[in-house]
């Protein structure tokens, strides 16, 4: 601990390059990402403080489903809708083992839960056992099926097979 019990930081600054710098916020401890977010988002606006959170981490956004919601307010993380399948499954509709998201909040457009927007840090979520599996690897994985490429495209869609620890994501668009 520092010998410094309050510390104030610039959200933006903070979360892109993690040194204190001004007086956005004010807190007992270091902030973490998530204590950076709504910070960012209250004092300079979701897109701005969004996209400085992108460069701090390797940030992805999925839109919650109501299983989403309630698994990440009990403490658990996000979990497939089913098991096993392709990615073309996937990209179909059908549950499979895979969890969709995207790599702008854009892209999350259709996939509207109604339940908030995560943000999904990857390396955390991989470090926590899930599989990354990068949009170009979609592309790969839905073939030469323009109807399903098309939204892959549109969404910027990326995949995690498996669970997806409650430590890597990040709430920050409430329902």
């Amino acid at each position: 601990m520092l010998a410094n019990p309050t510390l104030t930081y610039n959200a933006v600054e903070a979360v892109s390059t993690g040194v204190e710098i001004a007086t956005d916020y004010e807190g007992p401890s270091l902030p973490g990402p998530g204590d950076l977010v709504k910070v960012a988002l209250k004092n300079i606006g979701p897109e701005t403080a969004k996209t400085a959170l992108e460069k701090a981490k390797n940030i992805v956004y999925g839109e919650l489903s109501e299983a989403d919601r309630k698994s990440l307010d009990e403490g658990g993380g996000l979990v497939p809708k089913g098991t096993g399948g392709t990615i073309l499954d996937h990209v179909r509709g059908q549950p499979t083992g895979h969890i969709s998201a995207a790599e702008s909040v854009e892209g999350t457009s259709r996939f509207k839960g109604g339940n908030g927007l995560a943000g999904i840090d990857v390396d955390a979520a991989q470090a926590g056992g899930a599989k990354y599996i990068s949009h170009d690897e979609v592309i790969g994985g839905v073939g030469a099926r323009p109807k399903q490429v098309q939204k892959v495209q549109e969404s910027r869609e990326v995949l995690f097979e498996g669970t997806i620890p409650r430590e890597a994501v990040e709430i920050i668009e409430p329902k």
